[in-house]
């Protein structure tokens, strides 16, 4: 009799661990660098910007951080938001939750080095 309590007492407990929501302490991006003309950019080197902004696609940059990549054959680039050089804010006190301010949209700017045109990707809804 308490084997069949102990067993299903354990796994309760372990499930209750699991409702407790837990920020993030990296977010993966993997993307593809195009030209203005919407053509891949092959081994080329490219510096991202990741801005997190609050509230709205306007609302102020709670964070942001910059990241120097090579992307490969097929213009194909990745990179982990959160582990970047920082240009401002700490990642690990992104208020995350709705209760916590609201909305929170990533801005992903692309600067191609040597190349004086930039291009920048709409704001997303996170």
């Amino acid at each position: 009799m308490k084997k069949s309590i102990l067993f299903p007492l354990a796994v309760f407990i372990a499930n209750c661990q699991l409702l407790f929501a837990q920020a993030p302490e990296m977010l993966n991006y993997q993307g593809v660098v195009r030209d203005a003309q919407g053509c891949p950019m092959a081994n080329q080197q490219t510096c991202l910007r990741f801005s997190i902004l609050s509230g709205s696609t306007s609302g102020p940059t709670i964070y942001q951080e910059t990241h120097t990549k090579i992307s490969d054959a097929l213009g194909f680039v990745t990179a982990q938001v959160g582990n970047g050089t920082i240009v401002s804010g700490t990642f690990s006190t992104v208020p995350w939750g709705l209760q916590q301010s609201g909305n929170r949209h990533m801005h992903i700017f692309k600067e191609k080095f040597s190349i004086i045109n930039s291009l920048s990707k709409p704001i997303n809804q996170m």
